[in-house]
């Protein structure tokens, strides 16, 4: 796919309040999602392993019935998610 800028990409409307982009390669998809404070995505799985970075703000998901409180980069937070269920997962705080 080369260079990407993710402003050109076309949106993806996944939920109500949450909007993705798709960066795809021939064995690999990066998803960047912003997700409005408070949206809600439903409880689903992925067969393969997935990691979550949180760019900006906080992050409150559940895996496996475990809650994890993500919060930005900046804050150095990152989780690999290793083909768990990922039950859900929304916005918490809106950053100024």
């Amino acid at each position: 796919m080369g260079l990407v800028k993710l402003e050109e990409l076309p949106e993806l409307k996944i939920s109500e309040g949450i909007i993705g982009r798709a960066v795809t390669a021939r064995t690999m998809t990066v998803m960047h999602v912003v997700i409005e404070a408070g949206a809600l995505v439903p409880e689903h799985s992925h067969y393969h392993e997935q990691v979550v970075n949180v760019i900006e703000g906080e992050l409150e998901l559940v895996v496996e019935g475990e809650k994890h409180n993500l919060v930005s980069l900046h804050e150095n937070t990152a989780r690999e998610l290793s083909g768990k269920l990922l039950s859900w997962y929304r916005k918490t705080v809106t950053q100024q």
